[in-house]
């Protein structure tokens, strides 16, 4: 017969394991709600793989969550592409923005570093945050 500490291991890891990766989903949930992401993918939903440039493990910010080295940006003519690494796509659908719904572009230095902040929509329902560089290269290749 096996002993306790055997069975207590074989029902523990793989329920430790569960519960590891239903509190990863929350809390990309809980990230794609607070950021404004969720809001953002009702409007601009977006399952269809676009063509164009794209910027893969970027940096920036939607709303007030920061999403370092896990954005995935695709610009063509249609818009803006958004998406976030598979790992952290729990509450965080795909979307494509159309140029037209990125306002009031707001230009910011820190140090070195110089970013672009975006109104997202109309009317505005969260803002966007990505660096000068990758912005300017976005819009570029939009046309």
């Amino acid at each position: 017969m096996a002993d306790l500490s055997s069975i207590l291991l074989v029902i523990m890891v793989p329920a430790l394991m569960l519960g590891f990766v239903g509190f990863w989903c929350l809390v990309c949930w809980l990230l794609g709600q607070i950021s404004g992401w969720n809001q953002l993918a009702k409007r601009y939903r977006n399952t269809e793989p676009s063509d164009g440039y794209a910027r893969y493990m970027a940096s920036g910010s939607v709303g007030l969550v920061n999403y370092s080295n896990c954005l995935n940006l695709k610009s063509s003519s249609d818009g803006l592409s958004l998406s976030v690494f598979p790992i952290f796509r729990p509450g965080h659908p795909p979307m494509l923005i159309p140029w037209d719904d990125l306002n009031n572009p707001t230009v910011r230095s820190f140090l070195w570093l110089r970013s672009v902040k975006l109104d997202v929509g109309s009317p505005r329902i969260t803002s966007l945050t990505l660096s000068n560089k990758d912005f300017e290269n976005l819009q570029k290749h939009a046309l």
